[in-house]
């Protein structure tokens, strides 16, 4: 699958490079630290103070909006062709709820 997107885009990355873009970007768009680490998926096992921060999924997927609006038009995907991501609110949030990721298209791309 790299090879094939190397040879489309022209372009030699490694998925260490998307992940570095990924992280450089949010940190231009000062989101927070240990919310970086989150959307990364990067430990926080030795780091005492990110034990303790507790990241709601909302929250997370509001900063990771942030950054795919970043990325959207210099990928020039047209802004109608966007799915907007809407919470679903109509119970309290569980340790399972949290898990899911409710999809409200407004519109298909």
């Amino acid at each position: 699958m790299l090879r094939r997107l190397r040879a489309k885009s022209q372009i030699h990355f490694s998925f260490h490079s998307l992940r570095r873009t990924f992280m450089s970007t949010g940190g231009k768009l000062k989101i927070p630290e240990y919310v970086l680490k989150r959307l990364a998926n990067h430990s926080v096992a030795n780091d005492m103070t990110g034990r303790y921060v507790v990241l709601d999924i909302e929250l997370l997927r509001s900063y990771m909006t942030q950054i795919t609006n970043t990325f959207l038009p210099l990928l020039g995907i047209d802004e109608c062709k966007k799915l907007e991501w809407q919470a679903d609110l109509s119970s309290a949030p569980t340790a399972f709820t949290q898990l899911q990721i409710p999809l409200k298209s407004t519109s298909i791309m």
